[in-house]
């Protein structure tokens, strides 16, 4: 009997195990909000999309912090800029979350050595 359809579905937002252990530096391409449902309590994050990905991140209080202190707090501010995903334990949730790492374009690598 196949049970996939009693597993669920795919969620369309970012999960620690989508980086498959690596770090990837991406772009961000749109803000939004989104509600969920939480031990009946109404929520509203902010995800941010990435260019050429096609699941958007939630961004928990402190990867929002991260984004304002570096960006601003103008989500309009934010598209465009690099960022850098990774992953962190939360002993508090036992699991693995998403960090980010937002990027000046002064992080860049500069192939060119200038000396």
């Amino acid at each position: 009997m196949d049970m996939t359809k009693y597993a669920g579905k795919e969620s369309q937002y970012l999960k620690a195990g989508d980086l498959g252990g690596k770090n990837p530096r991406l772009i961000v391409s749109k803000v939004s909000l989104v509600e969920f449902e939480n031990d009946g309590k109404r929520e509203v994050k902010p995800a941010i999309n990435f260019e050429g990905k096609e699941k958007a991140m939630v961004l928990n209080a402190t990867n929002t912090e991260r984004m304002i202190r570096k960006f601003g707090s103008d989500s309009e501010s934010w598209i465009g800029k690099s960022v850098l995903l990774g992953t962190e334990y939360y002993p508090k949730f036992d699991r693995e979350g998403l960090t980010l790492q937002p990027l000046d374009i002064s992080d860049d690598p500069d192939d060119e050595i200038p000396f």
